[in-house]
């Protein structure tokens, strides 16, 4: 029993071996559940208010 490999079924095996492990390099796993009590609150929640930008003093804009 033979099998003949021809450059266009090497070329669609190498490119499905390709595809996988791109897929499998970019997989994450799901996230789990927050295990600390910050990681449960919003993140609009933990940071600090920050004030509008402004350009500096004597720069116009207009």
């Amino acid at each position: 029993m033979s099998f003949n490999f021809d450059r266009r079924t090497f070329l669609k095996g190498a490119g499905a071996v390709g595809a996988a492990s791109l897929l499998a390099a970019c997989w994450q796993p799901a996230a789990k559940s927050p295990t600390t009590p910050a990681m449960a609150l919003p993140p609009a929640v933990l940071l600090p208010p920050t004030p509008p930008a402004l350009p500096p003093e004597g720069v116009h804009l207009l």
